[in-house]
């Protein structure tokens, strides 16, 4: 059962929670089932901070990895070079 905060309801002030189900929820969002399923596996558990602090370390993961290919290549090039014989 998914819960859905919406305005549309006659309360007065406030949000009314509606189940829309999961198929809804996709076809609200333009997601597909998987990728619904494969966010609620990552992110099921986690709070906002918790989630912020995941994507910022994904993201520096990226640029060290990114990093560490260039050396890697700058590393490669300067062998081949002292290899060869002057």
């Amino acid at each position: 059962m998914i819960l859905l905060a919406t305005p549309l309801c006659n309360y007065g002030r406030g949000f009314c929670l509606i189940d829309i189900g999961t198929e809804g929820l996709c076809r609200k969002h333009n997601i597909s089932a998987g990728t619904f399923y494969q966010w609620k596996a990552k992110f099921g558990g986690l709070d906002v901070n918790d989630a912020k602090k995941l994507r910022h370390l994904e993201q520096e993961n990226a640029k060290l990895k990114r990093v560490v290919a260039d050396l890697t290549l700058d590393n490669v090039v300067l062998k081949d070079l002292l290899s060869k014989n002057w």
